[in-house]
């Protein structure tokens, strides 16, 4: 798990493939099953809204290596009226939920008009974050 932690902390900022790469790597090593939906296609994304991808995408993976105790994991990605983020996995999930939860995210999101939602707290817990494409 130190091994984990050590390559958590290294990540520098990344493109959005680069970054899939070390998290699917990040959960081959945590035991974790990792799967992924990418539809993100067509025009490439701007440079503000792949850092933002990224990240989010980072402090939802290391959430769930942290604390979830997971086994498996999944990610959608898709773009449709802005963008959409949606991790699930099958782990502890969230206690009573007291809404300052992911509050990280949240704050990264008020740059773009979005918002991040628990979906399911746990068995499985899923995690929805909206990125509203006027704002981008």
């Amino acid at each position: 798990m130190s091994h984990v932690r050590q390559l958590i902390n290294d990540l520098k900022s990344q493109d959005l493939t680069s970054e899939i790469e070390s998290i699917r790597e990040l959960f081959l090593l945590s035991d974790i099953q990792f799967s992924i939906t990418n539809s993100l296609t067509g025009k490439p994304l701007s440079p503000k809204i792949e850092s933002a991808i990224v990240m989010i995408i980072r402090e939802l993976s290391t959430n769930i290596i942290k604390h979830a105790n997971a086994k498996v994991c999944h990610l959608d990605l898709k773009q449709s009226k802005g963008y959409e983020i949606t991790m699930t996995d099958d782990g502890n999930g969230f206690g009573e939920l007291l809404g300052n939860e992911l509050h990280s995210i949240q704050e990264r999101l008020t740059f773009f008009s979005g918002e991040v939602n628990i979906i399911s707290p746990k068995k499985p817990t899923i995690v929805r974050v909206k990125i509203d494409e006027r704002m981008i």
